[in-house]
């Protein structure tokens, strides 16, 4: 769960999602991504005021490597221009 405050003209909903983007393996440039690839993404399925739920696919993540899980739940999002 992340706790998210939009930055001003940011609907949470979007934010939402490029959180859950930047957090997996999604990228802020277009790309044709094929769908082995797309099926890893994570995915927002519960919004509460500014708490959000994301879900992440086990196969996203090398078993037992939690220092790749914390950089994908904590890494650049902190850097997002879309949160406050």
């Amino acid at each position: 769960m992340f706790k998210i405050k939009p930055a001003s003209g940011f609907p949470i909903e979007k934010v939402a999602i490029r959180v859950a983007a930047e957090s997996s393996n999604g990228t802020w440039t277009t790309l044709k991504i094929p769908e082995h690839i797309r099926a890893l993404s994570a995915k927002v399925y519960n919004i509460n005021d500014s708490y959000v739920k994301i879900a992440y696919p086990n196969d996203l993540f090398e078993e037992g490597n939690m220092p790749q899980i914390l950089s994908s739940i904590a890494g650049n999002i902190f850097g997002m221009k879309a949160l406050d």
